[in-house]
């Protein structure tokens, strides 16, 4: 059979026209061949270039497509420049952290979660409620109604916010700022530990108005406390007494315009009821010797009466002088006796009573001392009549004395009763003085 010739020409009309046609792949050379004797129009051929696929035929003359080839003949998928083939690129959302991410929960992702929709953590300031924040301002003011700790402010979060004088970070009420961001004042009823040593909110027998302890002498008054007054200073002699109350005639304490002062308001004593001086007059037909200037202390004498008896011969209701009571009475006391004085009489500590006595001048102080021989009914033995004619030293009595405190300089002792049998005499002086020359 005779073959058929075609020209180039032709054959590429031919094959425009089955394109149309018949659904043919185009082609962009004149002609394809295949080495192999048969080519399909699958695309796919066999031969030392691989295989591509694709919609593309290859040469066997070694062009490849796009794909790559196995070199032994077999067929293998050509990506065609796409990443269907590859892993899926990150994306927020997919429960992966990421590069870039600081978070990812995947579909929990929330802007009111833990983790936000573009997978960053929550974070105070950022303006998104987020669990454990109470509010979030998206600013770093502390003085607004939300704080840099994303916490509603509030008294004691140590920020000071507006209508807080104060606000130390605690609810205490005992420092310099209160559990109501005020300052611990005083008169709140708080006691600010260190500065104030009580607060009563009012002034009470307890506390000053001052926040400070009721204290006679400290300048400030305090009448719940029993305070008339108060100077400030603990003086007597002046118009209010170290006890803070008001110096009056009768309170045992000598101030400008009263001329004597013996304790008490009665009459007859040396001292009437409105500390004016009285005769001092010596008793049972003594001699009054001489007065000292306060008119609570005198010299009587009568030459018959023995020693342990002096005491008959004192003003109504005195008594013979202890030491300390002298020395406290003889200011400007400037009689110089001839005689010796004798004053109270105590037991000696071995045997017998010894008598206080002195043979120098009233204006003097005189040591305490038992050294001259008397008697007295309490002691161990009487040692008779020795001294008489000599001047008794006497002192009027001491208001305080009997109320069972030592509260007087005048006062060695009180117990509070009248017995002369016990070791505190009634004169609140002791019994017994071993400290004392001749006493022992």
């Amino acid at each position: 059979m005779r073959s058929l010739s075609l020209s180039p020409l032709l054959l590429v009309l031919v094959g425009a026209c089955l394109d149309s046609d018949g659904g043919l792949a185009p082609t962009t050379d004149a002609a394809t061949s295949s080495s192999s004797g048969d080519a399909s129009s699958t695309g796919t051929s066999t031969g030392a270039a691989g295989t591509t696929t694709g919609g593309d035929t290859s040469s066997s003359g070694g062009a490849s497509g796009t794909g790559s080839g196995t070199g032994d003949g077999s067929s293998s998928e050509d990506t065609g420049g796409s990443s269907s083939g590859g892993p899926p690129a990150p994306v927020c959302g997919d429960g992966n952290v990421d590069p870039g991410e600081g978070c990812d929960d995947g579909p929990n992702n929330s802007d009111v979660g833990a983790c936000k929709l573009d997978c960053s953590p929550q974070a105070c300031g950022d303006g998104l409620v987020q669990p454990g924040e109470q509010c979030d301002d998206a600013n770093a003011d502390d003085t607004d109604e939300c704080t840099t700790t994303c916490a509603l402010a509030a008294c004691g979060d140590g920020f000071k916010q507006p209508g807080e004088p104060c606000d130390d970070g605690n609810l205490v009420n005992e420092d310099a700022c209160t559990s109501t961001c005020q300052h611990n004042l005083c008169g709140d009823g708080f006691v600010n530990v260190g500065v104030e040593e009580c607060d009563d909110d009012v002034e009470s027998a307890e506390c000053d108005a001052d926040c400070t302890l009721p204290v006679c002498g400290d300048g400030q008054l305090n009448e719940p406390a029993g305070e008339q007054c108060d100077d400030g200073n603990l003086s007597n002699g002046d118009s209010c007494t170290a006890e803070c109350v008001k110096a009056a005639c009768g309170d045992g304490f000598l101030q400008f315009g009263e001329a004597c002062e013996d304790g008490n308001l009665a009459i007859g004593d040396g001292c009437d009821a409105n500390c004016k001086k009285e005769l001092v007059k010596c008793q049972n037909g003594a001699l009054t010797v001489a007065v000292a200037p306060s008119n609570r202390a005198a010299l009587c004498s009568r030459a018959d009466v023995c020693e342990q008896d002096f005491v008959i011969t004192c003003p109504k209701d005195w008594h013979l002088c202890s030491a300390d009571e002298f020395n406290a009475r003889n200011e400007g006391w400037n009689y110089a006796p001839l005689k010796l004085t004798l004053g109270a009489i105590r037991c000696r500590e071995t045997m017998g009573a010894g008598q206080y006595g002195f043979k120098s001048t009233m204006s003097l102080d005189h040591n305490d001392n038992c050294l001259y021989s008397s008697s007295r009914t309490q002691c161990v033995s009487n040692l008779g009549c020795d001294d008489k004619g000599n001047f008794a030293l006497c002192c009027a009595p001491l208001s305080t004395c009997g109320n069972g405190v030592v509260d007087h300089i005048e006062e060695q002792c009180d117990d509070g009763n009248k017995s002369e049998s016990d070791a505190c005499l009634n004169t609140c002086m002791r019994a017994h003085a071993p400290g004392s020359p001749g006493c022992g």
